[in-house]
């Protein structure tokens, strides 16, 4: 006696042609994407356009340390106007597609008359407390660790009035950056914004490029706008000379301040030599740059 009929799936036909079909596709599919990549008169893949990242007055977008900020920065109205009617007053570069200005022109930056925006003793201490943060950050300033309270103390804490364009030096990279106005960092003696106080990165000066042509990356602020971003003046296009002062407008009056640079860790009188702020006041390299 035979056995009962096998039973069979009437979908088993469909499923399998269409696994053959699959199957075809598949093999077609990679056979031209071989000959595509094979072919010499193929033009190349256009690069991606490098980015730019926004960051809002005082956003965290990766510690590099604790926040050295001392207390919540506010930008009254007048102080902010007065520095809205300044920055109109500068052209935007054809080169470079923002207003370029001398770090250590007068009312620039922003501070308060009872105390600094920044704690400049907590960063020494965090860094002294940890040695490969430390290390990371002295070779973005061409440092060496044992140089850091030294050159920490020749730093000026202020207030951003101004959108400002940056390298921001992250713990795994660097990358292009616009701080926003109302942004607490701290400057060297030609002005150039050394650390983001928020978050204890180190900076460096922007590319020798033109802003237009990145991409933004990051949620713009209200204001925002690349014509209204400044850039300082590399030591090429600046005065020489390093400042000893600066004059800054008082974030929450708008009345003038002049606010002696640096000294604010107490080092016994001690000193070492340091790297010539204004010498390492040259455009970012190693960064992808518009072509």
């Amino acid at each position: 006696m035979n056995g009962p009929d096998p039973i069979i799936n009437p979908r088993t036909p469909g499923i399998l042609a269409l696994s053959a079909l699959t199957l075809t596709v598949l093999v077609l599919t990679a056979l031209v994407t071989v000959v595509l990549a094979d072919d010499p008169d193929r033009p190349p893949a256009a690069p991606a356009t490098p980015e730019v990242l926004l960051v809002g007055p005082n956003a965290v977008v990766q510690p590099f340390t604790n926040s050295i900020l001392t207390a919540p920065v506010v930008v009254a109205e007048p102080t902010a106007r007065s520095a809205d009617t300044a920055m109109w007053r500068l052209p935007v570069s054809p080169t470079r597609g923002v207003r370029t200005v001398s770090g250590r022109a007068p009312e620039l930056y922003g501070g308060t008359a009872t105390g600094h925006p920044c704690d400049v003793v907590a960063l020494a201490n965090y860094l002294d407390a940890h040695a490969d943060l430390a290390q990371r950050w002295a070779s973005v300033q061409g440092l060496s660790t044992e140089q850091i309270p030294y050159y920490l103390n020749t730093l000026t804490p202020v207030v951003l009035l101004n959108d400002t364009w940056v390298t921001l030096h992250n713990t795994d990279g660097a990358e292009h950056a616009v701080l926003a106005a109302d942004t607490a960092v701290l400057i060297d003696r030609v002005g150039v914004p050394r650390t983001h106080c928020a978050s204890g990165a180190p900076l460096s000066p922007p590319a020798d490029a033109d802003l237009g042509r990145f991409e933004l990356r990051g949620t713009p602020w209200p204001y925002f706008s690349r014509t209204t971003v400044l850039a300082l003046n590399y030591a090429a296009g600046d005065r020489p000379g390093l400042a000893d002062e600066f004059v800054l407008l008082d974030i929450a009056d708008a009345d003038r301040l002049t606010r002696v640079t640096g000294g604010i860790i107490e080092l016994g009188g001690a000193t070492v030599p340091l790297p010539d702020p204004a010498a390492a006041n040259v455009p970012a390299t190693g960064l992808p740059v518009p072509g």
